[in-house]
């Protein structure tokens, strides 16, 4: 379960891999019930462009906050686009004294596709297709 230490402003973590859509979905519902603190994001993207197309979704940390973590030597994944607002580093060291390797993976592009089982053109459909046109 991630939980949330107000004293420091972080978001501590309890696995070794976690997307930061997850990271804000938690926070989102720990917020609702403890408004008394600071936001901790702000969100850009995910917008249907249509045609199943979304724009990816941008997790910003804001206000001090930050993602802190498990207490445990590790490699940490964090899958999704997770920044801080005006720049800065958006994972802090742990308490204790553990080797924690940080990798980001983001998505390569601005948007993603939804896919529903749908397939597009054979290659030998679109080898017709340019033979058809260059004639």
């Amino acid at each position: 379960m991630i939980t949330f230490d107000t004293t420091r402003k972080h978001i501590v973590l309890d696995s070794t891999s976690v997307t930061a859509a997850t990271i804000w979905s938690r926070w989102v519902d720990w917020h609702a019930l403890n408004q008394q603190w600071p936001i901790a994001f702000s969100l850009v993207g995910g917008v249907a462009l249509g045609g199943d197309l979304f724009i990816s979704p941008y997790f910003f940390l804001m206000n001090g906050w930050r993602v802190r973590p498990m207490e445990a030597n590790q490699n940490l994944t964090i899958t999704g686009n997770l920044f801080v607002t005006g720049g800065g580093i958006p994972v802090v060291s742990t308490l204790g004294v553990y080797q924690v390797n940080t990798n980001y993976t983001v998505p390569v592009q601005a948007q993603g596709i939804v896919t529903s089982g749908s397939t597009g053109p054979s290659a030998a459909d679109i080898a017709a297709a340019v033979w058809a046109h260059t004639q």
